[in-house]
This record gives structure tokens, sequence and C-alpha cells, in this order.
């Protein structure tokens, strides 16, 4: 029987993480509607936020949610050599959220974006808790918010992997009627056997959780696009 160490550090503030705080606002940049910081009030009447990036038209779009515990504002440098095979030329996106969809990407192709931060995290009200019904309740109610705003056309699909995927789970669970797809992919232990136990090991490009987040999976990527559109 093998034990491992329990490691303790103490806790940091979101401040001393690097979190910018609250700062809403709203602007069109590169064709892209840009708004910060929005306030989104659960059934129990706690606030979470939302960063909204969708095309700048008055047509109505499908919209992309993102649902993190790591924070919208915290967006990675990807190395170049990561796009490969995700069909994206170097240099990457610029602000593309850890483990979510590129915004960069989506909403050139007529999609709305919207990361949320979970309850409790960050900004959020709130306590935090994880995979938990409570989660999945607020994930039904950013769900419908989202599939009933103006800019809508009422198709929300969920997107991104690792944490991002297996909420995904919980949120399609609680049946929000404007849910129309999720693409809960590299979610670890739900995608072992897909990856691993079914013909081997994957292949490493394919399963990296870039290659997922960018375009929501080479593969995969006409069928998120489908549902939200149909």
């Amino acid at each position: 029987m093998f034990e491992f160490p329990l490691l303790m550090t103490e806790a940091k503030s979101p401040h001393q993480n690097g979190y910018p705080g609250l700062r809403p606002s709203s602007e069109v940049r590169d064709g892209k509607r840009i708004e910060r910081d929005v306030a989104v009030s659960m059934r129990d009447g706690t606030i979470l936020y939302v960063d909204i990036l969708r095309p700048e038209t008055e047509a109505r779009v499908p919209v992309l949610l993102a649902y993190t515990p790591y924070g919208k504002h915290n967006t990675i440098d990807f190395q170049p050599n990561l796009a490969e095979g995700a069909d994206i030329d170097p240099p990457l996106p610029a602000g593309t959220v850890f483990e979510a969809p590129a915004a960069a990407y989506w909403v050139a192709h007529g999609y709305a974006v919207v990361y949320a931060d979970t309850r409790g995290s960050w900004g959020c009200e709130g306590n935090a808790t994880y995979f938990s019904l409570q989660e999945a309740l607020d994930g039904y109610d950013l769900v419908e918010w989202a599939g009933t705003q103006a800019w809508s056309n009422g198709k929300v699909g969920m997107s991104g992997v690792s944490y991002l995927a297996l909420v995904q789970y919980g949120v399609a669970a609680t049946r929000p009627p404007h849910l129309a797809a999720i693409t809960a992919v590299w979610s670890g232990e739900s995608e072992r056997g897909l990856h691993a136990g079914r013909g081997g090991a994957g292949h490493p490009r394919e399963s990296s959780p870039v290659h997922c987040t960018l375009r929501g999976i080479r593969h995969r990527r006409s069928a998120i696009g489908a549902g939200c559109r149909q």
C-alpha cells in the first residue's frame, strides 16, 4: 500500500492570486461586443458574474457557455505548438480562458460565448461547492438566462474540458429547456475509457486540453454547432 504525504499551504485571497476585482464594462472591439462582469441572479438571489463576447450584430445567435471555478479572468498564454491538430495557426487567440472555448474563434463563426464564474469563487456571491447539486442548479439558471437574452437564439451549448467538462453532466441532468448540446470532452476519469480503455491510449494531440478547448475537438465541433443552430 502506498502512502502519500498530505501537503497543506496557507490559503490566499483572490486578489493574492491575481484576481483583478469586478470591472463592469462594455465595448466593441474587432467586431465583437465584449461585456465584462455582468451580474446574473440565481433562483435564491445569489449573484454570479459572467463575461459575454458576441458578434456585433442585431441577429440572434447561438450561445456557448463555459462554467468555471478557475476564473473567467484567468487567461492562458499557450505554447504555439499546442495548437497543432486544432486547425488554428499560431499565434493562438489572445484572451483564451483556461480550459474554455476560444471566443476569438467562435464569435467569428457567429456564436456568443459566455464565461461564468461559479458560486463563491472570485467575485461571485455565496459559498463555493464543487460537483454539487447547488452547482448544477446554478448551471441550470445560467443556461436559462443565456437562452432568454435578446441576443440569443434560445440554443445554448456548454463547452470546456476537465472540470469544465465534468460539471456539464450535472447541469444536463437538471434538464434546462434551453440546453441544446454539451461537449464534455477530455474530462479526466469520465474519458479514461474513451482514450485508454478502448483501442489503447489515445493520441496525445487528440486528447490534449488545448486541442479540445480551442475548437471543441476537431471531430466533434460540428456536433455542438448543429445542436445550437437547429
